[in-house]
């Protein structure tokens, strides 16, 4: 292919794919910055009070940073909390060649060391790969959050591919200037300093061999085979999110698998940036089985206010 115009962003083109852009990156009390021993992935760790362990995994052009505002109120409802940069993002070191094997391969490896009964949760591209992991390890629950199956939306195929191309004529530098002059040109809003210094560093600091393959995965769209997962399956996302997965894609997702399905209100691609206290319950709710004999430490969990809990489910209370 030839090489794309230094300006190839259109201006109404603002970005290569749904982004998760933290409101704060911030630490919460009790959050750590931590290489995980089995791995050597950068994650962020808060400890709770002996529920387990929950891994959040993000996803294209995310980090582990997307979790800052949930993972607080997981560790202080009583679980260990873990979110990740997957091999070649942002913090974590790179690999010789990307797919989805050895990002789920990852994350087993990671949970295998961590107290148990371990959680999942894979947003977006992170919940293909939490798919992929899903038979390599035996996890309580599995969580697939504004996820999908098959190929991204075909709003994102054109962007996708010139970035494809992008990254093998200019460097991570150019493009992410690109993509800068491309949102002003669009009139968007810059955020806040701090934010934007964020954003700047994450992207040119993750190997633009691993996006491309990230987006390459994107568009070929692998199809989730759960049928070999143990684990308690909840399928969950905004309603207002048009350019990453249909709404009917993930409906059919959690029919073809028997998972728990949540619309979360008010919320598009980033529910945990976008609704943190939401998210955090739904999650908190996804994780408590019926016959567990432990329970969390706060009366705040549960499903939120105008929360939308749609079947299957099985005919007995044990499945809610």
């Amino acid at each position: 292919m030839h090489a794309p115009p230094l300006n190839f962003f259109r201006p109404d083109w603002h970005y290569c794919a749904p982004v998760s852009t933290p409101r704060s990156i911030a630490l919460p009390d009790g959050v750590r910055r931590v290489d995980d021993p089995r791995t050597g992935l950068a994650t962020l760790q808060a400890r709770g009070t002996g529920l387990g362990t929950v891994i959040l995994a993000p996803g294209f052009t995310g980090s582990k940073e997307d979790f800052l505002a949930v993972i607080g109120d997981l560790s202080a409802m009583g679980w260990s909390v873990v979110a990740v940069d997957h091999r070649g993002q942002y913090e974590s070191p790179r690999a010789m060649a990307y797919d989805l094997d050895l990002w789920a391969d990852d994350l087993c490896r990671m949970a295998q060391g961590l107290p148990g009964p371990v959680h999942l949760v894979g947003h977006s591209l992170g919940g293909l790969i939490a798919g992929r992991a899903a038979a390599g390890f035996d996890w309580a629950t599995l969580v697939l959050l504004n996820s999908g199956s098959g190929p991204i939306h075909p709003s994102q195929h054109d962007r996708l591919r010139l970035l494809i191309n992008a990254v093998d004529h200019f460097s991570m530098e150019q493009i992410w200037q690109a993509k800068v002059a491309a949102d002003a040109a669009n009139g968007l809003p810059e955020p806040p300093a701090d934010i934007q210094d964020f954003l700047h560093r994450r992207f040119v600091q993750t190997d633009a061999r691993g996006m491309a393959a990230m987006a390459r995965i994107l568009l070929d769209g692998p199809q989730q085979d759960l049928s070999r997962s143990t684990a308690s399956l909840l399928v969950a996302f905004g309603i207002d999110d048009p350019d990453s997965w249909s709404w009917q894609t993930q409906v059919h997702l959690a029919q073809r698998w028997r998972a728990r399905l949540a619309l979360i209100p008010d919320t598009a691609h980033s529910p945990a940036v976008e609704a943190p206290e939401a998210t955090a319950a739904l999650l908190a709710a996804s994780f408590i089985r019926s016959d567990a004999d432990r329970c969390v430490r706060r009366r705040r969990t549960g499903y939120a206010p105008g929360m939308r809990i749609v079947t299957p489910l099985e005919p007995d209370t044990t499945a809610i």
